[in-house]
């Protein structure tokens, strides 16, 4: 189904209500190019040198759980249970709730 939706500051707001019939899955959203931004992000170098042999040997380590997370691929989605509806459905109804009273999420 193709719908139209206003992003907004993070929030996507559907043109239309709808409901679903799910309360948590995955959907494909096709951005238009130019909007999104093409500049790379890029942080300062430091040289690691310059730091302690305890700082270093964190790094690596952080590094090393980083590669090893990205080699691996993205787990399948398996088919919710009527528990985890339930829960997604008062998840939502505590948040609606909050949105409402004007508190944060």
């Amino acid at each position: 189904m193709l719908v139209e939706v206003i992003y907004h500051h993070g929030t996507l707001t559907f043109n239309r209500p709808l409901r679903f019939r799910q309360a948590h899955f995955t959907m494909q959203v096709d951005i238009p190019e130019q909007v999104v931004e093409t500049e790379e992000v890029s942080f300062p170098a430091f040289d690691l040198s310059l730091f302690s042999a305890e700082v270093r040997t964190e790094i690596a380590r952080l590094e090393a759980i980083q590669q090893q997370a990205i080699s691996q691929p993205v787990p399948e989605v398996e088919e919710e249970t009527e528990e985890q509806r339930l829960r997604w459905a008062a998840f939502e109804l505590r948040n609606e709730t909050r949105r409402e009273q004007g508190r944060d999420l």
